[in-house]
């Protein structure tokens, strides 16, 4: 069963946390936690993943759109992002 995007972009602000990991103890699924307090894993084939996993525990702003995987659940596709600037 293909993958089935969603046409609504959506754009978030929030950290990068890791998301499941193999067995040796590296990052293998990332997510953003979000402002609005939900979580969202973020697609392996989005084209900014491996730039993302380097990321982490960053606060960034982000714009994508969602893809149901085969279950169903959904998985964020990554079309941009950029780091927040911290104010001094």
């Amino acid at each position: 069963m293909p993958m089935r995007q969603s046409k609504k972009e959506i754009k978030l602000t929030g950290i990068l946390v890791p998301m499941d990991w193999n067995t040796k103890g590296k990052i293998t699924e990332i997510g953003i936690s979000a402002t609005n307090e939900e979580e969202y894993k973020i697609y392996k084939s989005s084209p900014f993943f491996d730039e993302l996993q380097k990321l982490i525990s960053q606060q960034i702003y982000l714009s994508g759109s969602i893809i149901l995987n085969q279950d169903g659940k959904p998985l964020l596709h990554v079309k941009n992002y950029r780091l927040c600037q911290l104010n001094n």
